[in-house]
């Protein structure tokens, strides 16, 4: 296991996959519509979309919101906290939650065994 994880850092993304991931999420599109897509390339993407967004995701303005949720979820049974973070996203202006939404899906939808073809003899 520890041999695959240095693995990912030493295989370079595709600057292409990259790029068409980072449009995806900044124009409202599915980032994974082609679903073969390097879990590299995602992760890559995904950090350059949070770089290039006019703002931070969760502005300042709203940290004791954000400290008030992850006390709060601390203190919830597990099946509770769906509502939790919808509540905490319902206080985000409206560009900030519809970014996080879209962030939290193209995360929830990444395959972690997904690989380059590449790399699979490896």
């Amino acid at each position: 296991a520890r041999g695959a994880k240095l693995e990912m850092f030493r295989t370079p993304p595709s600057a292409q996959g990259v790029e068409r991931v980072v449009a995806a999420l900044l124009s409202g599109g599915d980032a994974l519509e082609d679903v073969r897509v390097p879990t590299l390339d995602v992760v890559a993407a995904l950090k350059e979309f949070l770089r290039r967004l006019p703002e931070t995701l969760i502005p300042s303005r709203c940290s004791e919101a954000l400290l008030a949720f992850a006390r709060d979820l601390d203190a919830r049974p597990q099946h509770q906290h769906p509502k939790a973070v919808q509540a905490f996203v319902s206080t985000l202006p409206p560009r900030h939650a519809a970014s996080l939404l879209r962030l939290t899906s193209t995360l929830g939808r990444v395959r972690p065994s997904s690989r380059r073809p590449s790399a699979q003899g490896a």
